[in-house]
């Protein structure tokens, strides 16, 4: 696997990132989720708080926004998650005050209170055959419409659940597109009701109708933006952001084809996230341990700060 050959070369742990908004409303790229809570635009409130998972152990870890360097979280959490179980994704649902992380190994979503800390139970876990879990990676809450989406990596699909789902259930929806090679971001657009996919090969970036299912074709596919993984949008710029493993690239959010990116913030992110009030890119640097924050419209400088962590992975904003 592709993604798996790409930790080799930095290390053997990845964490996942996610920055959460409060109060307000935020936006998500890959990992993050993207939810228009109270019908505000995503990606608007202030960001407070830095949620990140760590891919070997499960353990979430809580960070101040503005942290920097090596420095202590607020808190963490652990929630009976076995240990060496791939955890990439993360997403926060401020509406509902949930946590959501998944593993990929495990093929299970987990679901916990957002102010939890310490060793908590589980609020609810999905996961089992009806799941049709099969190396789930990243994943989005859509509070808007109730929904949380898996980019479902080991069977090629995008599969929808009702955000309180629980046990072994089926999805309610499953896109497979035969465009889908290794979907691993995804986020949902609730402004232009849309749902973005990041497909880690020359598929790129494919859009498709936020609650299309089957082989629904795409409204459009950008295949300039190749090995996608983290996505997100700014609707407040009508940009959308990618992290492709080796860099972040920004496009026009209606680009398709092989369009040119319309800057390049950085040369080493995986999966991105934005922070539209204080202006700024958020991106995971896998080979370099750290989260790396940059200038919105920045192209091609250093990052503002960066953030120590191991092998970061999946990171978003809401």
């Amino acid at each position: 696997m592709l993604k798996k050959s790409m930790f080799a070369l930095a290390a053997t742990a990845s964490v996942s990132l996610l920055v959460m908004s409060l109060p307000g409303c935020g936006g998500g790229g890959g990992g993050g989720g993207t939810a228009a809570g109270g019908g505000l635009p995503p990606n608007t409130a202030t960001i407070n708080e830095v949620y990140t998972i760590d891919n070997n152990t499960g353990t979430v870890y809580v960070f101040a926004r503005t942290a920097s360097g090596v420095t202590a979280p607020l808190r963490t959490i652990n929630y009976g998650q076995p240990a060496g179980m791939a955890y990439d994704g993360i997403a926060v649902d401020r509406v509902n005050n949930e946590i959501f992380t998944v593993s990929e190994a495990g093929g299970t979503i987990y679901a916990l209170s957002r102010t939890a800390s310490g060793v908590v139970s589980p609020l609810r876990t999905i996961s089992g055959a009806a799941t049709t879990l099969n190396v789930p990676v990243l994943l989005t809450v859509d509070s808007v419409n109730n929904e949380l989406v898996v980019a479902n990596f080991g069977s090629a699909n995008v599969l929808t659940f009702p955000r309180a789902a629980s046990g072994n259930v089926a999805p309610i929806r499953t896109l497979s597109s035969p465009l889908f090679v290794r979907p691993e971001g995804v986020t949902v657009d609730t402004v232009n009701n849309e749902l973005i996919v990041g497909d880690n090969s020359a598929a790129g970036i494919l859009v498709f109708g936020r609650a299309a299912s089957g082989a629904a074709a795409p409204i459009r596919q950008l295949t300039s933006a190749q090995n996608a993984v983290g996505v997100v949008v700014d609707y407040l710029n009508n940009e959308i952001i990618e992290g492709n493993q080796i860099g972040i690239s920004v496009f026009s959010r209606t680009a398709s084809g092989v369009a040119s990116p319309l800057r390049t913030v950085a040369t080493g992110g995986f999966d991105v996230a934005l922070d539209n009030v204080n202006n700024e890119i958020w991106g995971s640097n896998l080979f370099n341990n750290t989260i790396d924050v940059y200038a919105r419209t920045a192209s091609g400088v250093p990052p503002l700060r960066t953030i120590a962590v191991s092998a970061p992975w999946g990171i978003g904003t809401y």
